[in-house]
């Protein structure tokens, strides 16, 4: 069972890299961990704790390499020194118009007669990522 957790990891990193778009990441990662789930399921009930831990792990590996491919996707300073490097136009304002359009189609901000405000699904959003990113460290 432990090679196959070391394969079924090595296959969602090799996914990662290979899948640049979200949905083929998606597809790959999803196929990586239910190949694993099909080639281990039934072991034998003395492995079931180990079997339900790693299957845990490719589950969150997965989640949590989703999650790095989304901000990596989205990132409007990476894509804003990308352009400054090529020496492209379209500015920061346009980046910055992007993403709250996104926040609008997905109900996270809508727009008001003063500017943006978050919807109740962002309020309760952002109240849930802003301890992580704090408990992470990743808000410094």
């Amino acid at each position: 069972m432990e090679w196959y957790g070391i394969a079924g990891a090595a296959l969602l990193g090799l996914s990662f890299y290979l899948a640049r778009r979200v949905p083929s990441f998606l597809a790959s990662g999803a196929a990586v961990v239910a190949g694993f789930v099909a080639a281990t399921r039934g072991r034998g009930a003395d492995r079931a704790p180990e079997w339900y831990v790693t299957t845990a792990g490719l589950l969150a590996a997965f989640a949590g390499l989703l999650i790095v491919r989304l901000m990596l996707m989205r990132s409007v300073s990476l894509r804003l020194l990308g352009r400054v490097d090529r020496g492209a136009g379209r500015g920061f304002d346009d980046d910055i118009g992007i993403r709250v359009r996104e926040m609008r189609v997905f109900g996270l901000a809508r727009r008001t007669h003063r500017g943006n405000a978050l919807t109740p699904l962002g309020r309760a959003v952002a109240g849930v990522v802003a301890p992580l990113y704090r408990a992470l460290r990743i808000d410094r």
